[in-house]
């Protein structure tokens, strides 16, 4: 007998997904933060409420979810061996633009209601150049803590 060949994965079945969560993010920022609801955020999409639950828990989880989406699309500073004040300070102003240019954002950083992942990876590009720099973790840490507050 020959080496047998795997067989080809098999097709799911059923109707492919209508929505993933990166959709309703866009709907929930088309709609805006103050007027969201699972209905109109539903109707915005052309799902059921039900259907909607399928993604999310609620209205606030709908505003979590658009608020991450909003994060993922920022451009955060480019460390290029500036001195770690300048990196610093660019950092405070990519933080006030950020947040001042969307007060939904502010107000669920200001509550630590964002994705922990997300914001563990702001927080890693924000601190490896100043780890680089020959600050402690914990230095660095304070350090963009103080600017970023």
């Amino acid at each position: 007998m020959g080496p047998t060949t795997p067989a080809a994965p098999r097709p799911k079945i059923g109707r492919p997904p209508r929505i993933d969560l990166d959709a309703i993010a866009r709907a929930v920022i088309e709609l805006g933060f103050a007027d969201v609801t699972m209905k109109s955020t539903a109707e915005h999409l052309g799902v059921s409420v039900p259907g909607l639950y399928h993604y999310v828990n609620g209205k606030d989880d709908l505003i979590r979810v658009a608020a991450d989406y909003q994060l993922s699309t920022l451009t955060p500073p480019t460390y290029h061996d500036q001195s770690w004040a300048t990196w610093l300070a660019e950092w405070g102003h990519h933080t006030y633009r950020a947040l001042s240019s969307r007060p939904e954002l502010f107000d669920l950083y200001v509550s630590d209601e964002l994705d922990e992942a997300r914001t563990m990876e702001v927080v890693a590009t924000a601190l490896g150049p100043l780890l680089d720099m020959g600050f402690t973790p914990e230095l660095a840490y304070d350090a963009w803590e103080m600017i970023s507050a």
